[in-house]
């Protein structure tokens, strides 16, 4: 299994530039915004518009998703809350049933994406 990192984006990228503009997908979720990141990055270089041509959506909301040239949309999940709520549980110090809907993803819509209604 390869790693998603930034350069995987980027060749990934390179490889859906070459296709003609009606076969490019609508849009892409990338595994994570380091991919997602990448995809950005090769898709902007080869001259393919984010978002007016394709979509992307990373996963996981780093910081750097913020401050990319074109604001990447991602999905926030709390993973840190998650880890933590993990330890009080196996601790004894929290059930279970008391942690529904804290982890829930959150949609963080910016400007690599955009509505085709």
């Amino acid at each position: 299994m390869e790693v998603q990192t930034a350069k995987v984006g980027e060749a990934v990228a390179r490889t859906l530039a070459g296709r003609s503009a009606p076969s490019l997908p609508d849009g892409i979720l990338a595994g994570n915004d380091l991919l997602a990141l990448g995809l950005l990055h090769g898709l902007i270089t080869a001259g393919v518009r984010v978002p007016e041509d394709l979509s992307l959506v990373g996963y996981d909301d780093i910081e750097f998703a913020d401050f990319a040239i074109v604001p990447l949309t991602t999905i926030r999940h709390p993973s840190a809350t998650l880890g933590a709520s993990a330890v009080r549980i196996l601790l004894g110090l929290e059930e279970e049933k008391d942690t529904e809907g804290r982890f829930d993803p959150e949609l963080v819509v910016r400007a690599t994406s955009l509505s085709r209604r």
